[in-house]
């Protein structure tokens, strides 16, 4: 393993690595065992990442499929069997039943604007209107708040016709900002605009139905990227895990994704008093434990709490 950890660390400053040049006596799985043993790498952490890419690589595999693609280039010759298509196609690829979640997901995906038109839907009045009546309904004190990481919205967070949507379904607005935010490095206040999130992205063929929205904030909207899962965005979290130093440094896209990675893996909870984005705003800081000789800005070395802890 000596002479594979010394043909790691040469390869580290080459720009171009390739499989001649990592040479056959390294792969994925040998170079995860050994930095899963190096301290605040390892814990799970990079496996948990892989898994959320390798999850992601093969519902695109699936959703690349020409014999399912036809589903979404010829949508009337494939009404009211899209799914035993689905069902039978995946099971000639992988040799197993595909579990009914998965056929409803990959219909729903093949059936959306995106995947028939090739182009982002807009948002209907309509849409907002049902999606904050839901809100209204689900929120003990009906206050509209981020999805991701709770801040509740001010009335200047959102359009005239948005605001009037939002009083329609009685909705609360906040006075101000958290006080807490005011000094928040990691979330700059200028990032507070209402937006409809996609929790399937688009660009991943993400349909337009109410189970696929949510009402983020400009913040999280932007930090999400077109990823589904809070790790995906490794390989970005890895390039900018230096984005938090010097500490004058301005804000970043980079810090963006991983500060809304975090606030993503913790459960949408302060990891302090456990209160949700249903009450409490949440943001992110680098832990004073975590990892005492590193000052790098990853998901696993940032403290998800609420501005009151």
């Amino acid at each position: 393993m000596t002479n594979s950890i010394e043909h790691i660390l040469r390869l580290i400053p080459e720009n171009d690595v390739t499989t001649d040049t990592a040479g056959g006596e390294i792969d994925a799985t040998s170079l995860l065992a050994w930095v899963a043993t190096i301290q605040h790498i390892g814990n799970g952490n990079l496996n948990l990442a892989l898994v959320h890419v390798l999850l992601r690589t093969v519902e695109t595999f699936l959703l690349a499929d020409n014999a399912l693609l036809n589903i979404a280039r010829y949508p009337h010759a494939y009404l009211g069997r899209a799914d035993q298509v689905i069902r039978s196609r995946v099971e000639e690829l992988f040799g197993v039943a595909p579990p009914e979640s998965l056929v409803s997901h990959l219909r729903k995906c093949l059936t959306g604007h995106m995947a028939r038109v090739g182009q982002k839907a807009v948002i209907t009045a309509r849409q907002v209107s049902e999606l904050f009546r839901h809100v209204a309904a689900t929120h003990p004190r009906r206050e509209l708040r981020c999805s991701v990481c709770g801040y509740h919205f001010q009335a200047n967070d959102v359009g005239s016709t948005r605001r009037d949507l939002a009083d329609a379904a009685e909705l609360v607005f906040a006075p101000d900002y958290d006080p807490g935010r005011l000094n928040d490095e990691m979330k700059p206040q200028d990032y507070s605009r209402l937006e409809i999130d996609h929790i399937v992205p688009e660009e991943g063929l993400g349909w337009d139905g109410l189970d696929n929205l949510q009402i983020a904030c400009q913040f999280c909207n932007n930090g999400r990227l077109i990823f589904r899962r809070p790790l995906e965005p490794v390989s970005t979290m890895m390039a900018g895990a230096l984005s938090a130093f010097p500490p004058s440094r301005t804000h970043r896209m980079t810090r963006q994704v991983i500060v809304v990675a975090a606030l993503r893996g913790a459960g949408f909870q302060c990891s302090k008093c456990e209160a949700t984005t249903h009450d409490r705003e949440l943001t992110a800081q680098l832990r004073d434990n975590g990892s005492p000789s590193r000052l790098w800005c990853v998901p696993w070395n940032l403290e998800v709490t609420c501005y009151r802890c």
